[in-house]
């Protein structure tokens, strides 16, 4: 994973997001929450 990505952040609603590489696309991110990719 790059430095400059947050490894996690609580929301206030108590879900988790957070954005990892994505694993298909080089150089892209993505976005889950609670471990869920978000489109």
């Amino acid at each position: 994973m790059r430095a400059d990505l947050p490894v996690s952040v609580t929301l206030s609603s108590g879900l988790v997001a957070e954005i990892e590489e994505d694993n298909w696309v080089p150089g892209a991110v993505q976005l889950l929450v609670d471990g869920t990719p978000q489109s």
